[in-house]
């Protein structure tokens, strides 16, 4: 009898401690309060008068971030919906935010991230 109470014991007292233990939240940490949010279009176009006219529709493809001296920090795929965007956390400084097709390499967009705060940014590809 002692020793199924004791056991008892042991299983609850185990049982409480992982009920005590720190949950993980959805919040990023306080060090992680900034960041970017990022939208990716094409620019619209026409070639004389409608119907011969496109509106700006959304890129859908993956991004990577890197710092300028060219550290890699993350990699990023725009939502596929209409609003073709990503939000990442990163710490303050000047990252690099350059699509992963090579033939949008000329579309890398240089962005300066605060201390706090969200940077809001349009990447227009193929944009001359």
């Amino acid at each position: 009898m002692k020793t199924s109470f004791l056991l008892f014991a042991i299983v609850a007292q185990q049982g409480l401690a992982q009920v005590a233990s720190p949950q993980p939240t959805d919040q990023p940490p306080s060090s992680e309060q900034s960041g970017i949010t990022v939208s990716a279009w094409y620019p619209g176009f026409c070639d004389g008068f409608p119907p011969w006219c496109m509106m700006p529709r959304p890129y859908y493809g993956t991004f990577s971030i890197f710092t300028e001296s060219g550290r890699f920090v993350a990699s990023a795929t725009t939502a596929e919906d209409i609003t073709a965007t990503f939000t990442l956390y990163l710490r303050p400084g000047r990252y690099v935010i350059a699509p992963d097709d090579l033939s949008l390499a000329e579309d890398a967009t240089i962005v300066r991230v605060r201390a706090r705060q969200f940077t809001e940014i349009t990447i227009w590809i193929g944009d001359d």
